[in-house]
Order: structure tokens, then sequence, then C-alpha cells
């Protein structure tokens, strides 16, 4: 929703454009952990993402904007490092992010009755359908979680699970 606004608001975006991955609607993530509840999977971890191509973020935002009118144009696309280092400018805290974190889905769909067919189509179409779409979870949607990140990046414990742990169940 943070890109629906943006442009509804005029304001032309610098988005990351190498980091690339899938989305994953918060819909089909309730819907993925019900089915692997209900269906009696076997234990393990699962990926839920969106099966479609996969995307950077600036492609995303820029699929955003020309469904609400503006030019793609209007999305710049910049390195993570050169938008980290804005940021960090700015004294907001960053957690480092994979460049490629397009995850397999093959585990999650072999379990009997479920098809994760996700889509960049899915997302415009929810977008049109209501008017946003919850692509991940932001300051506004979870607001400890940007806390639990500062805490993470500042005191160099990235891979402390606990932390980790914390983070998700914020959300």
């Amino acid at each position: 929703d943070t890109m629906t606004s943006l442009a509804q608001r005029g304001i032309s975006p610098s988005v990351v454009d190498d980091q690339v991955g899938r989305l994953t609607f918060t819909q089909d993530l309730a819907a993925a952990t019900d089915h692997l509840l209900t269906t009696g999977a076997p234990f393990g971890t699962y990926n839920c993402t969106s099966s479609g191509e996969s995307r950077s973020w600036a492609a995303i935002a820029a699929d955003v904007f020309a469904a609400r009118g503006r030019d793609r144009a209007d999305v710049t696309p910049v390195t993570t490092d050169v938008y980290y280092a804005g940021k960090r400018a700015e004294g907001v805290a960053i957690s480092p992010r994979p460049a490629r974190s397009t995850l397999a889905l093959d585990k999650l769909e072999s379990i009997p009755g479920w098809r994760a067919d996700l889509s960049n189509d899915g997302m415009l179409a929810q977008l049109d359908d209501i008017g946003a779409v919850i692509c991940a979870a932001g300051a506004g949607l979870a607001p400890a979680d940007k806390r639990l990140y500062a805490l993470r990046d500042t005191t160099a414990t990235v891979d402390c699970l606990p932390l980790i742990a914390s983070s998700i169940m914020s959300k």
C-alpha cells in the first residue's frame, strides 16, 4: 500500500532494483498455513510465496504506479548500496537483505490440494479490486518489527534465533 500512497500523493520514489524475489499475499499465506494444518502435512519448514516470475522491488513498484495512472518512469531504480547509504545518512537502521530471495515452492506444492499460483497479475487484480496490496510487513503493519530489526543490526545479532522469532511473531 506504500507505493499506492506515494503514487496518489505525486511522490516519485527511489526503489531497489537489485533485490529480486516474489510477492507474498497475506491471505494466501494464511490459506497455506491453514492447508498445512488441516491436511496433516509433515513437520518442517515450508516456503510460501507467489509462484510467478522473480521480480525486483523497483519493477513491482513501477507496476503499481502504472496501475494508479502514473508513469512507470516515476519510480527510480537504484542499487541496494545507494538506497542503504541514503537511509543510513538519515539515521535509519537497515537490516541486510539478500539480493535473491526467490524461495523454492516444491515442498509446499507437494502437499495434496495446494497450488501456489500467485502472480504479479494477482497483485494488480487485488489492487484494482480493493485498492490496496500488502506485500510485506512495513512499519505501519508491524511497528515492533522495525525496532527488532534495528536491535539486531545495532547489537550484531542478525542471526540470533530468538530475535528472528520475535520479529516473525510481531507480524
